[in-house]
């Protein structure tokens, strides 16, 4: 609940930092993104790898939007471990506008 709750602030514009990153781009419905992610077997494999660190933070499932440019729509999301969903984030941040596009 509280992923799908951070990606609509994202979008919505909440956090202002990033709105730029986010704002006014696409994200599914609520039930759509919760029927997608328990239907997806790379959620269940990183839960698990993540339960059995005993919830270290860095393993924690996490969505990443596969073109930064477009919203979050089950055609543009995958699951990934928390730290390489960052790692992704800070090499973005390094590029030109240009480069990201």
């Amino acid at each position: 609940m509280r992923l799908y709750r951070n990606m609509q602030s994202r979008i919505g514009g909440v956090q202002r930092a990033k709105a730029h990153l986010y704002c006014g781009k696409d994200i599914l419905p609520r039930d759509e993104f919760y029927e997608w992610a328990l239907s997806n077997p790379d959620f269940y494999d990183l839960f698990a790898a993540w339960e059995k660190s005993n919830y270290e933070r860095r393993l924690t499932p996490s969505v990443d939007r596969v073109d930064s440019s477009l919203g979050y729509t089950i055609d543009n999301m995958e699951w990934v471990p928390f730290h390489v969903n960052c790692s992704r984030g800070g090499k973005a941040k390094k590029l030109s506008p240009e480069m990201v596009r």
